[in-house]
């Protein structure tokens, strides 16, 4: 009965230590066909960002731009983390007449 015990005990502890490890599956890298789509959806017409970037940018430097934002959304998805430069905005209130 002990080691039926302490068996199922071992099983435990393996299945903790699998939802908690460090080692998560690699994710597939992102492709310059997702990253095109991506930018041919942006509108235009829109308020720059904080760092003066319009999504107009972006469709006029597609070409130029692709490989590099492949690179970064496939570091982003590897490490997991998030630079802080992308959690950040600029809001403005719009002023609605009626």
């Amino acid at each position: 009965m002990t080691t039926i015990i302490n068996h199922c005990a071992i099983l435990d502890i393996d299945i903790v230590n699998d939802l908690y490890s460090d080692e998560v599956p690699s994710l597939e890298p992102v492709t310059p066909v997702e990253v095109e789509l991506a930018i041919n959806k942006l509108n235009t017409g829109k308020a720059a960002d904080e760092f003066n970037i319009s999504s107009e940018h972006f469709k006029v430097g597609k070409s130029v731009l692709v490989p590099y934002l492949c690179d970064t959304f496939t570091d982003i998805l590897d490490s997991r983390t998030v630079p802080d430069s992308f959690k950040s905005g600029i809001l403005t209130p719009g002023v609605e007449e009626g």
